[in-house]
């Protein structure tokens, strides 16, 4: 069964991968989500070998991009964007169903293992009603509040949830600045 969730950076799997990292609280038996933007290149993760023999039961990746707010696009860049999806949700949830008695901890990465996997991870706490706060403590995720909304809405769990975790961001320093940093482009 799940017991750990773990959010990290491609650049940590990747090491993790070319066995130039270890990393101790990933334990035997446990699956990886990896989260690609539309222009990265998945055959960095997708050998499957170096992965079961990491003890890597199961692997699944996604592609979707790290937009927060769809309101902001026109048209023409919501066309362009592969945006998460409810199909990329039920994906997710899908995957999450398989694997939650096989593994013991689940890693999920993208670009920064910061706001995609953040998202994901918070969620999958919530789902399986594990301790979201010892996982946000632990991960520092700066959750993409657009894709927990769509996973709470495919999944049918409480939207107070997503509203809490908005007000628990708001006031976290390093959300502030991020979100000032996005607003400029």
């Amino acid at each position: 069964m799940i017991q750990k969730i773990i959010t990290m950076s491609r650049a940590g799997v990747l090491k993790m991968i070319e066995g130039k990292a270890v990393y101790e609280n990933i334990q035997p038996l446990w699956a990886l989500i990896s989260i690609f933007n539309d222009h990265d290149i998945l055959s960095d993760l997708k050998n499957r070998e170096i992965l079961k023999s990491l003890d890597c039961l199961d692997f699944q990746s996604f592609r979707f991009a790290d937009i927060t707010d769809t309101m902001e696009l026109t048209p023409v860049l919501k066309e362009k964007c592969n945006l998460f999806s409810e199909d990329h949700a039920k994906s997710i949830i899908g995957f999450i169903e398989k694997i939650r008695y096989a593994v013991n901890t689940l890693v999920i990465n993208c670009a920064a293992g910061v706001s995609r996997s953040g998202a994901v991870g918070l969620f999958v706490c919530r789902y399986l009603g594990m301790d979201e706060k010892a996982f946000f403590d632990a991960n520092h995720p700066i959750p993409n509040m657009f894709i927990l909304s769509v996973l709470n809405k495919v999944s049918g769990l409480n939207a107070d949830y997503v509203e809490f975790w908005e007000k628990q961001i708001e006031n976290d320093a390093r959300f502030s600045a991020v979100t000032r940093a996005r607003n400029i482009f």
